[in-house]
Formats: C-alpha cells, structure tokens, sequence
C-alpha cells in the first residue's frame, strides 16, 4: 500500500510485475506479487523488491512489453505527448514519438508486432513505427480512448472509451470498427433543462438527450398501468456528445447550465476550480472564457444578459456573476456545503440545498437577505422549484425525493428507495420537466438518468433503461 495514483498493472511472461503511479505519483515500480509490503518516503534498495525503476517519467500509463526486447517496457508519457520505451532493468527511457496536443493512454502491440497508441484527447489510434520515430493515425473515433487490449489469436485490437463507457475492436489489417457495446453516460453529475433538451455533465465531456418520445403502444409506466399487463415505457432517447473545440478530460465537469437565447453552455469542476463558459461557433462550442473558484458546484442561468448564480462549497456562499466582468458577487453566506440551486418563478429567490448541514435556505437575490426553511434532512443535493412554488429536494442519503412547501413543510415523498448514491466529485442533481410532469434524476449508483412521474400515487421510478 502507500502507492497514491498506482494505476498500470502488467506481469510479463517470466512473472515479473510491473506498476506506475500516474496523476497522484510518478514513478514506474517493479514489486513482488508474493508479499504484501508499505512504500515508505525511503526508497528501498535497487536489489529488492518493490524496486524503484523510474522517477518523474511524466505519466507513464497503459504500457506494454516490447516484442523485440522484453527488457523493454513502452507506453504513453501522458502529460508530455510522447511515446516512450523504458528498459525496466537499468532505467533508461527512450522517446519514440511526440505528437502536439495529443494525450496518449495506452500502447499495445499486436500478435505481429507492431505498437498502436492510444490518443485520449482526440480519440486517434496511432500505428507506430519504433525505428523510424513516426506515426500515422488508422483509427479516428471519439475522444476519450482510454485502454487498448490485443487478441492473442487475431487481428483484433479491442479498446474502451471512458467517456461514453463503450467498447469497440478494430482489425489492424484493415482498420475496420466493430461496436461492441454502445455506452452513453460515464459519470453523470450535474443536469439542466433547455426547452425539450436535457443537458447532462458528465465526467468526460457535455451531453445532450432529445426528451422527445416514447416508443410507440408502449406507454408510461405508472400506478395506473402497472401490474396490469402493460409493458412498462421504454424511452427512446436520441444521444447527443456535445462537439467542443478543447475536450474536458482534465476538466471533469461538476454542473451544467445552458443559455440558449446567447448559444453559451456554463460549466463548473468541483475537481480542478474552474469554471468556464461556451460559445457555439462554426457548429462547434469553443471556449469564451474561463475564471476560478475555490469547490464551485451548481449553476442556474438568471437572465437573457447571462448573468448566472453559482455555489462555492468551499467558502460556503452563493454568488451573482457578472456575465461580462465574471466577477461574483456573495449573495448568501455561511452556508453549510451549499450545492444545487432552484430559481422560484419570477427569478427573484433561489433556493439553495446545503448538503453539509441538511438544510435548504431561500435567498432575495434583490435585497441578499438569506432565510432557513428546513433542516434535518439526509444529505439534500438537487433541488427544482414547481410553477406553484413547492419545492422537489433530492435526499441523497434517504434514497428519495421530497416535495416541500415553501415554508419548510414537508408535504410528501415522492419517490424511494432510489439508486442515487455515488462518488462524491458528483452531484445528484434533478430537473423539472414541466411539460411531461417528470422529474429526471442524476443517478449516480447505477449511471443512469432516472425519472419520476409526477402523477404517480405510489412510490415508484422508472429507470433510464
């Protein structure tokens, strides 16, 4: 243990094996798979084991043994867009390749030989040739090309796409695709609604999906429909990666909030501090610009200028941001891990979810005066205000949906036992579909949008799939 960012694994054919530290550590280790030990700040002798091959290599991730010289490990120097090959013996590194922009994540070789990488940023597959210190691309697909696997007996090369959680192969004869398994979300957080579309921030990029239709005779499911023959409803979803000139791998968006009067997407990362804004240009959104908080969280859109609301867990505040000047003014303060934010109708009062102390409070955006409507809640995260001004809160740790008055009180729950928990850097967030009586959910624990019919009487969701 005591091995932070530990994430490569390889054992080579004499039982050797092999591991890197990447994004938490740098190193490249060779250890004993029969013993337990604890990397300690001393480094262990270059006789035993776990045995410090290499330091501050840059990211050595997804590496492969060299057919040519199994002395050789070779893989991607992820934050210098090199390829590179380390002897695992005396710790001498050899660059092959370096390609502007490009994020390698993985080199493998095929049952003849010859190296492919892995371009995460642009979702490029690279066939390379070691001796000439060259490349050319053979596959394009979509960003966030994470791992490459070779078959032993073939000319399949498999590989996965984090961002979408898809598997596809290729024949590296021919460089033909094959989809495997068609994925769609890979982490889903934050959730906003624009018209009949349901932007989505997902781990690795923005998403969209088309809340039009159902498939045909199969109808909703509901108290109604259900246990009575009826097949449940089945949405079909039309699946949408939003086309960004600078992918987000390193971004890893937290919320989302669109402005489709100025054509701008809003993005915040609890993760890295930023938050950025979107302009579409030449059917592609382009950065505009960016500034930086301390744990921003949730985003709500106040006007057609653009001027939006935004939480800071981290100092425990809501803000006003200036569209133009970016520059936040504190509405409310000393919140307890403020984090979803409701706009009432008219946009005069938010309502802000404090996940931290189990309360929601209303802020008057107009005169930045903050009352406590609720407490002793389990863990409230997203939140939606209905035309009648009650509220829908996300309970996260109840596993359930409450609808609440206006002056705290609880009128009842909506839905439960919901699959909702997850990894903290994401929100579960919920949105009110006003059109279709619907709420839709982020949930995390199985990596689905979920929703819930609001004219149910008995507790019940129904999943995205």
């Amino acid at each position: 243990d005591n091995m932070p960012g530990a994430n490569p694994l390889l054992m080579d054919k004499q039982g050797r094996l092999f591991v890197g530290q990447v994004f938490l550590g740098d190193a490249l280790w060779e250890l004993d798979p029969s013993k337990k030990v604890s990397l300690s700040d001393q480094r262990p002798s270059d006789s035993s084991l776990p045995r410090l091959i290499r330091e501050n290599i840059g990211g050595f991730n997804g590496f492969d043994v060299d057919p040519q010289n199994s002395d050789r490990l070779c893989g991607p120097v992820w934050f210098k867009s090199d390829i590179a090959c380390i002897n695992i013996n005396t710790g001498e590194i050899e660059n092959i390749i370096h390609v502007e922009d490009a994020v390698f994540s993985a080199v493998n070789f095929d049952r003849t030989g010859r190296m492919f990488a892995s371009d995460m940023n642009r979702g490029h597959i690279h066939l390379v040739n070691p001796s000439t210190h060259t490349s050319e691309i053979v596959v394009r697909a979509s960003p966030a090309i994470d791992n490459l696997a070779p078959a032993h007996t073939s000319n399949t090369m498999y590989w996965s796409n984090c961002g979408s959680a898809s598997l596809y192969s290729f024949d590296t004869d021919t460089y033909a695709i094959t989809t495997i398994h068609q994925g769609f979300l890979s982490g889903v957080s934050g959730l906003y609604m624009a018209n009949d579309l349901l932007f989505v921030a997902d781990t690795f990029g923005v998403k969209s999906v088309d809340l039009n239709g159902w498939e045909e005779g199969k109808g909703e499911w509901n108290a109604e429909t259900e246990g009575e023959g009826e097949s449940r409803g089945r949405r079909v979803w039309k699946e949408e990666l939003i086309s960004l000139s600078e992918p987000l791998h390193f971004f890893l968006p937290t919320a989302v909030a669109v402005n489709k009067d100025r054509h701008e997407i809003i993005l915040s990362s609890k993760i890295s501090g930023d938050v950025i804004i979107l302009i579409m240009l030449d059917e592609e959104y382009k950065k505009l610009s960016e500034f930086k908080m301390n744990m921003p969280i949730d985003i709500e859109i106040l006007n057609y200028h653009g001027d939006f609301l935004i939480t800071d867990k981290a100092s425990g505040t809501l803000s006003l941001v200036n569209r133009y000047s970016l520059q936040p003014t504190i509405v409310a303060s000393k919140l307890e891990g403020p984090t979803c934010i409701a706009l009432a109708p008219g946009k005069a009062i938010a309502y802000v979810t404090e996940s931290d102390g189990g309360s929601i409070t209303r802020v008057n955006l107009a005169i930045s005066e903050q009352t406590r409507i609720i407490t002793g809640l389990s863990r409230p995260m997203g939140i939606a205000v209905s035309e009648t001004g009650n509220l829908y809160v996300v309970e996260v740790d109840a596993k359930r949906v409450i609808e609440v008055m206006v002056d705290g009180s609880v009128v009842r729950t909506v839905a439960s036992e919901l699959e909702i928990s997850g990894p903290e850097l994401l929100i579960r967030d919920v949105v009110l579909d006003v059109k279709r009586g619907r709420l839709y959910l982020s949930g995390t624990e199985t990596n689905s949008i979920q929703t819930v019919l609001l004219s149910k009487t008995v507790e019940e969701i129904h999943p995205e799939l």
